[in-house]
């Protein structure tokens, strides 16, 4: 009875021993470091959730934190906390424009020009003459003064003088004839591509035109003079060849339509039609 007893228990021994040789058996060998469990330190929630191993994303994503080491550290040399928020549209489109050969900044604020042209003379000078008849036209220097307000809108001032060429048959011949000219009022105008460096433009302005006529005998004593002069309203349109953000110039246009008043005719309409160049920078 004895032996039978001890025998049964070796038998529960061995068939114990069995079975644990036969589980361990069936579970899986690592094979590299990668299958291996995580150490329980590493799934610790952090200042950025729980570890992640790196994963591929796609391009545009700035997880990986670039070279300043590992993104999802809370940005540590640059990388951020994984996600960096797409420009504003303006920082875009200035990035754009900056590698566009033909896109400058737009300089606003005090500017400086001065233009040159030849303007031709047309309606009356008194009631029984045409300008034309007392002038051929006018070579017409000035300088402009005025501010940029913003990219579109100047507005300043201007002073021009004239070199008149006196028509034959308004001078007598036994006489020699001179002229001089003014003008000066102030003008807005609108470009309308100011980040271009071909930037057209259009301008509406007020201006008082004085045109003097003076006569001489041989020796030189002044026989006579007279002065035509009025205001005017001035249209005007050109374009600005820009070689900086703050310096351009290029060809206008303007037509003048006024009225003189004089001893010889209360009211008289007339006009100016001038071509030229205008350079102006900023100061």
């Amino acid at each position: 009875m004895r032996s039978s007893g001890i025998f049964l228990g070796l038998a529960t021994s061995v068939s114990i021993a069995s079975i644990a040789l036969f589980a361990t058996a069936q579970s899986p060998t690592p094979s590299s470091p990668a299958d291996t469990a995580v150490p329980p330190s590493l799934l610790d929630a952090g200042a950025d959730g729980p570890w992640m191993p790196d994963v591929m994303v796609p391009d545009g994503d700035t997880s990986d934190g670039g070279d300043g080491g590992d993104g999802g550290d809370g940005g540590d040399g640059g990388g951020g906390d994984g996600d960096t928020a797409p420009p504003d549209a303006p920082d875009a489109a200035i990035e754009e424009d900056a590698g566009d050969p033909f896109v400058l900044p737009v300089a606003t604020g005090a500017a400086f020009g001065v233009r040159a042209g030849w303007a031709v003379p047309f309606g009356l000078a008194n009631r029984d003459a045409s300008l034309s008849d007392v002038v051929k036209g006018s070579f017409m220097l000035g300088i402009d003064v005025g501010y940029f307000f913003n990219e579109h809108l100047y507005v300043g001032g201007y002073l021009l003088y004239g070199f008149p060429t006196i028509a034959g048959q308004f001078c007598d011949p036994t006489v020699s004839c001179s002229a001089d000219m003014f003008r000066l009022g102030a003008t807005a105008d609108w470009h309308f591509a100011p980040h271009r460096r071909m930037d057209p433009y259009a301008g509406i302005g007020l201006g008082y035109d004085i045109l003097n006529l003076t006569s001489a005998d041989a020796t030189g004593a002044s026989v006579g003079a007279s002065s035509l002069h009025g205001f005017d309203a001035t249209l005007q349109a050109g374009l600005d060849f820009r070689v900086a953000s703050s310096f351009g110039g290029g060809p206008f246009v303007e037509m003048a339509l006024g009225h003189y008043s004089s001893d010889e005719s209360s009211t008289t309409a007339h006009g100016w039609a001038t071509i030229g160049l205008r350079v102006r920078t900023g100061l």
